[in-house]
């Protein structure tokens, strides 16, 4: 077990799915608790992102990395999948699912999904997907991204 592991194991991290971890047969599992939240996939499989949608998921991205970084853990191993990101229609935020390992699909992939179904009547939502989807593929565009989205936010958000 990694010392992500045993950050996650440890502390209960606003924004990321609840976790347990057991172990059958000398290796380790982690569980992940989904109950009543409802995968982005599922949610944008039939209907647009309208931009509002767009920002909330954008700021809650960046505000998850940000605790990352306050408990030293990776934002690289947040899985980025739209199957992997859940909302909760009660709390009404979004929860990431970090995992130890290496991941499959990119930042770059979560954009392109996200501009494939960002509604194209709103002119702004499309401009600010698209801008992102250039920028994922910086070197540093975690951190530039979320001191970006922090300076242009609104006192209501």
């Amino acid at each position: 077990m990694g010392i992500n592991t045993r950050m996650l194991a440890v502390n209960r991290i606003k924004g990321l799915l609840p976790c347990s971890f057991r172990t059958i047969d000398g290796e380790h599992f982690l569980y992940y608790g989904i109950t009543s939240r409802q995968s982005v996939a599922r949610m944008y499989d039939h209907r647009l992102i309208t931009g509002e949608e767009l920002r909330k998921i954008l700021y809650s991205m960046a505000g998850m990395i940000h605790t990352l970084s306050e408990f030293l853990l990776d934002p690289e191993k947040l899985l980025l999948d739209p199957e992997y990101i859940f909302f909760d229609y009660e709390e009404e935020r979004y929860f990431y699912t970090y995992y130890p390992e290496p991941q499959g699909k990119s930042r770059t992939e979560l954009f392109e999904y996200l501009s494939e179904r960002t509604d194209e009547n709103d002119h702004t939502a499309r401009i600010v997907i698209y801008r992102l989807c250039e920028l994922s593929e910086t070197p540093n565009f975690v951190s530039v991204s979320y001191t970006h989205l922090r300076a242009h936010e609104t006192p209501e958000h």
